[in-house]
């Protein structure tokens, strides 16, 4: 069984018991240059 969970600040036991851990940080971004959010491609 896989388990997939997103979002952001897991409890250090949840990671600790994870397979595989993921941050991801944003280089560069639309929304840095007043590029708005598009329904359903950024949420």
């Amino acid at each position: 069984m896989n388990i997939i969970l997103t979002g952001r600040n897991a409890p250090r036991g949840l990671i600790d018991l994870a397979d595989t851990v993921t941050d991801m940080h944003d280089i560069k971004h639309a929304f840095d240059s007043g590029i708005p959010a598009r329904r359903g491609i950024d949420y």
